[in-house]
């Protein structure tokens, strides 16, 4: 990858930088010489994030002086962190997280003027055997049919849905700026020895 001039860099947050998805995009953002604030959970493997600028370790960013602090002085914030795995509880330990971590990051962003990039997934789009409003998805499509209390992953898929809806409504409402992606699949190898589910 070519380094950009000093000039054009970007203070950039990458939240979830420890995870399989965040990882890459905070090698990609620092090869590319952008200033990198990696913003990892507390005891997650770090050594892979060696080019950032600076690692920032967090308790919990569903705390909002948390969130602030990984978004300060950033001109933006490509969040990453989502809650990702089998729970035994998929209400208490991903549904209501993933929807937190998305408006205290809203939030966050807002109180310091940093542009959000919100990694969502296709699961916002459609749920199991939703079909598009249109020919193809679009940005008008979001997925209707999954539960926060389903069966197998529709939690995980109704909380990227509900995370994605509260994060436009609360940017709308704040005046930030914020751009979504909605990946339907993540493909190449993991950084640092990523064990993510999505590996």
């Amino acid at each position: 990858l070519l380094a950009l001039p000093h000039a054009l860099a970007l203070r950039i947050a990458v939240t979830g930088a420890a995870g399989y998805l965040g990882a890459e995009v905070a090698h990609l953002a620092s090869a590319q010489g952008h200033h990198v604030r990696a913003v990892v959970k507390d005891g997650q493997r770090t050594a892979h994030l060696s080019g950032c600028s600076e690692v920032r370790t967090v308790d919990d960013l569903c705390d909002l002086v948390e969130a602030r602090g990984a978004a300060e002085g950033m001109d933006a914030v490509i969040h990453t962190a989502s809650v990702f795995r089998k729970c035994g509880d998929m209400e208490t330990e991903l549904v209501r997280p993933n929807l937190l971590l998305a408006e205290q990051m809203v939030c966050a962003c807002a109180a310091y003027g940093a542009r959000l990039v919100f990694s969502s997934s296709m699961a916002a789009v459609r749920g199991a055997g939703q079909t598009p409003l249109r020919e193809s998805y679009s940005a008008a499509d979001w997925n209707t049919v999954s539960r926060r209390d389903g069966p197998n992953f529709e939690p995980y898929q109704f909380s990227k849905a509900e995370s994605e809806r509260r994060a436009w409504e609360l940017t709308r409402r704040l005046g930030g700026e914020m751009v979504s992606l909605c990946p339907s699949m993540i493909f190449g190898p993991p950084r640092g020895g990523c064990r993510g589910f999505s590996v």
